[in-house]
């Protein structure tokens, strides 16, 4: 297909139209499984009840080690995900100074879209901007994770008769930035899976297609009707405290 000035740049309209149904796939998810009222069936709303379940039982502990190591496991995770990010954005940055090299090694597979030296360097600059996005989310994370592990140490010991109203409140506050903590994580993760959708585009246009609901319905699949889900929905009925104020 003959290349167009795009944007300014030598870009086909296949390319465009892979990059509108990328990014048209990715936000429309997000905005789907984010949108209020229906988020309460994601593993991470259903993982919120039981962040708010922890944080009330951590108040009637009088030694937290088993809440620390929690919110280190937490850490130590998200750390890794900001780590490995960073490598691979450090990858990736270093491919813009041998895209030359990396065209003349896939251009030789059968079934690849020939494209110009513009289109692969901005393919290169649109993966490292969605594994930037990541970055932010995982650091954010781990910044929240911080914050809940302060607070958590702020918690009242408990007094006789259980913990007070306010007690209470306070820990229905942490399970809430722990969750927000879970939140921007999920969002980090999504963005690794479409980024490899992305990867797709340096073969061909129709690649990104396929690969795009190929994500999506393997996201949908697993925040909305795995089988993690319903067990975690039933051990939250089965626990009794499902929408407990």
């Amino acid at each position: 297909m003959e290349d167009h000035k795009i944007f300014g740049l030598d870009f086909n309209l296949l390319d465009a139209a892979a990059l509108a149904v990328f990014f048209a796939g990715w936000i429309g998810y997000a905005l789907f499984a984010d949108f209020p009222g229906r988020e309460s069936a994601t593993l991470t709303a259903i993982m919120g009840e039981w962040r708010k379940h922890w944080a009330r039982e951590m108040l009637l502990r009088e030694m937290r080690m088993v809440d620390v190591q929690i919110i280190s496991a937490l850490l130590r995770v998200a750390t890794f995900f900001a780590y490995t990010t960073i490598l691979i954005i450090a990858g990736l940055s270093a491919s813009l100074g041998a895209t030359q090299q990396m065209m003349s090694l896939v251009e030789g597979l059968p079934f690849v879209y020939p494209a110009s030296l513009t289109a692969w360097k901005v393919k290169i600059l649109i993966l490292i901007l969605i594994f930037i996005f990541a970055f932010f989310k995982f650091t954010w994370c781990l910044r929240l994770h911080g914050y809940s592990s302060v607070l958590m140490g702020a918690a009242p010991a408990q007094r006789n008769g259980g913990p007070s109203p306010d007690a209470v409140a306070f820990a229905d506050d942490i399970a809430r930035i722990s969750t927000r903590a879970a939140v921007h994580f999920n969002s980090g993760v999504r963005a690794y899976y479409f980024g490899l959708a992305a990867v797709s585009w340096f073969l061909h246009p129709y690649a990104v297609f396929a690969a795009t609901i190929w994500v999506v319905l393997v996201l949908y699949r697993r925040e909305f009707r795995s089988q993690a889900q319903v067990v975690l929905q039933h051990a939250t009925r089965a626990g009794g405290f499902e929408g407990v104020d």
